[in-house]
């Protein structure tokens, strides 16, 4: 009995030294971006000029890092995965994703979850992929050596952001570190939230282009209340300013004017997701969403058409000196990525 004691405490003393040098060595490789980045820009092969009055596209997608497609569930909303489990499925959504941006070629481009080198999407580079001829950026907000959760199937090393293309040259692009964070702990493991803010000139006024991915699984809300609360500020600043702005991107909240309870699906609504306060809209400011088709499905299981939650939490939120022309969702279904893309038409207005 003494010797199997012995053995025990061994193993947990090996155990706890382990658990201890791998957060330490966490510690010492943590991401830690400061509050603002200037982002280095790559200079693709288009440069038009904008104009007022000229119609344009901006589209605003969640790709999912080429590893939530519709045969994947997600830890995090009560299932089992973390990404894409061959090569393969990584390759031809991340394919499928290029393809239709590609076809689409939308005059600015905001994307969430792009990975450069992460396991769960067999370490496919999708920056690489998608938009080359465009000016793009990359933002880094997940970077960690190794997510040990879930402990089936660890996440493992993660190298991901959201990116910004466009036709256009922005004359700046920077980066904003999103305010609140998680304990200690989990925030070791967590991403670190931004949204990157890239200025175009427009005759004697600025566009801002604002490419924003919102927390979730956050208790209670706290951490997206001051992530809107610091955003607010700025869009109010910009259109006091009298400068065109388009805030864009998967905001993690049911955003206002839609409802999705109008959708047919027979889970229950998630925790994960809450709806936009009202107090946010800054005044000059309208949303431009599609109340009638969903932008995200729930990754408790694999997708079934009319069975998972879906809900509008993808879109818009644009000044007021900007003519919204049209605005639409586009169905994929889910088939590459548990996000839809939003398309909006806008011109700028004298």
């Amino acid at each position: 009995m003494k010797k199997i004691l012995k053995l025990l405490l061994s193993i947990m003393s090996v155990v706890f030294i382990a658990l201890v040098v791998f957060i330490i060595f966490t510690i010492f490789n943590d991401y830690r971006p400061k509050d603002v980045e200037t982002l280095n820009l790559d200079i693709g092969s288009s440069n038009s000029i904008l104009e007022i009055n000229s119609p344009y596209t901006i589209v605003t997608f969640n790709t999912g890092y080429g590893g939530l497609g519709e045969s994947q569930d997600f830890f995090m909303d009560g299932g089992s995965g973390s990404g894409a489990k061959t090569k393969e499925e990584a390759l031809n959504n991340t394919q499928a994703i290029a393809n239709y941006l590609g076809t689409l070629d939308a005059d600015f481009n905001l994307l969430q979850e792009v990975d450069l080198d992460s396991k769960r999407s067999q370490r496919i580079n999708q920056y690489e992929q998608y938009l080359n001829h465009q000016n793009k950026t990359f933002a880094m907000n997940y970077r960690n050596s190794f997510v040990p959760v879930p402990l089936t199937r660890p996440m493992g090393q993660v190298k991901s952001g959201i990116v910004t293309a466009s036709k256009s040259i922005p004359f700046e692009i920077t980066r904003h570190k999103f305010e609140g964070e998680e304990s200690f702990l989990v925030q070791l493991f967590e991403l670190d939230r931004n949204f990157t803010i890239s200025k175009y000139y427009v005759e004697d006024k600025i566009l801002y282009i604002i490419n924003a991915h919102f927390s979730a699984y956050d208790k209670g809300g706290k951490i997206r209340q001051q992530q809107l609360n610091q955003i607010k500020d700025i869009l109010i600043e910009a259109y006091n300013n009298g400068h065109y702005v388009i805030l864009g991107g998967d905001f993690n909240h049911e955003l206002p004017g839609a409802d999705s309870s109008i959708f047919t699906y027979k889970q229950d609504y998630p925790d994960w997701i809450q709806s936009l306060p009202s107090d946010f809209t800054p005044q000059g400011y309208t949303w431009a969403i599609d109340p009638n088709t969903p932008t995200v499905r729930d990754l408790m299981k694999p997708y079934v058409p009319d069975d998972n939650f879906v809900a509008v939490i993808d879109g818009f939120l644009v000044s007021n000196n900007i003519e919204i022309i049209e605005v639409k969702t586009e169905d994929l279904g889910f088939v590459n990525s548990d996000h839809n893309p939003v398309v909006l038409e806008f011109s700028l207005k004298d």
